[in-house]
């Protein structure tokens, strides 16, 4: 009988097969323990491990890298330094300064109480014109008080210089005023008081061409227009009385005449005669009735004026 000869390979597949049923069998009695549940084989531990390792390691070393490192207190982070760069021509900006306003010289100045003078002496009045009573004057050197001004700041409204604790208007004619006028009130002047009729009447000389006459001066201080004139005078020295009546206001000056006016407007000032005299009048007494009116030929509103006087 011959001997056999077992090949390698045989044997080879022979402890292949006994391990794979000693493999099985170990499973087996895995399955079999207390609370068993499948356990992982060895291939699989030790993949999962070294690919946990593996990605734990990259892990931390990536955060190594991205992660600010921390201060001692642990709360402000420190930046990482930056990259150290090579000094160049290019100036470092210096820190921009902020632009200081300068103030210009804006202070209010002190308040000025607004003062008028006048250039020629002014009449003070009740109301901004002639047709207004007069209240006082204002002369040339003195000054008053602005109180207030009229719409047009023709006329101002001052402390009366001729009353103390009295107001009047005056014109602005020849007015100056000082100080800050802006803040004044306006003020609407009263009503027109309703014109009158008036005059004064006056003597003025004795004038001679041949005889003799008397030259009176008028002036209108009423607000209506005054347009013809007569005179009686009489002298009571040679109980002589002549007349004269005339449309314009008309002065003499020995034979001529000095002045003649068509009517006299309120606040205007001319002349009127009386008749020839036969005898001088100087040191006489003598007496005067003038009558005036408003309408040429004595029409309109009259007013008359006696006068006696001694020339």
């Amino acid at each position: 009988m011959k001997n056999r000869t077992t090949h390698p390979v045989t044997t080879t597949r022979y402890l292949r097969l006994g391990l794979i049923i000693l493999l099985l069998l170990g499973l087996s009695l895995a399955c079999n323990l207390p609370g068993g549940g499948t356990s992982p084989n060895v291939d699989q531990i030790s993949s999962n491990e070294i690919g946990i390792e593996t990605a734990v390691a990259q892990t931390m070393a990536v955060r190594a890298a991205e992660s600010p490192q921390n201060s001692g207190d642990g709360d402000t982070p420190i930046a990482p330094p930056s990259a150290t760069t090579s000094p160049s021509n290019t100036p470092t900006p210096g820190p921009t300064a902020t632009p200081t306003l300068t103030p210009t010289n804006t202070s209010t100045p002190t308040s000025e109480v607004p003062m008028v003078k006048v250039s020629v002496s002014t009449n003070c009045r009740q109301g901004p014109g002639k047709v207004y009573d007069q209240l006082g004057v204002l002369l040339v050197g003195e000054e008053a008080e602005v109180i207030a001004k009229e719409p047009q700041e023709s006329d101002w409204y001052i402390r009366n210089p001729d009353k103390p604790g009295g107001f009047c208007w005056i014109w602005g004619n020849y007015a100056t005023i000082s100080g800050n006028t802006d803040h004044l009130p306006v003020y609407t002047p009263p009503p027109t008081p309703t014109p009158s009729l008036g005059f004064s009447v006056s003597f003025h000389d004795v004038e001679t061409c041949g005889n003799w006459y008397i030259e009176f001066y008028i002036e209108n201080n009423g607000g209506i227009i005054l347009q013809s004139v007569t005179t009686t005078v009489t002298d009571n020295d040679t109980a002589q009385t002549v007349n004269y009546t005339n449309n314009n206001f008309i002065g003499g000056n020995g034979c001529g005449v000095s002045s003649d006016q068509k009517d006299l407007i309120a606040g205007e000032n001319g002349y009127t005669l009386s008749g020839w005299l036969n005898n001088n009048p100087a040191g006489h007494n003598l007496h005067a009735t003038i009558t005036i009116c408003t309408e040429n030929g004595l029409g309109g509103t009259c007013i008359t004026k006696n006068l006696n006087f001694t020339p």
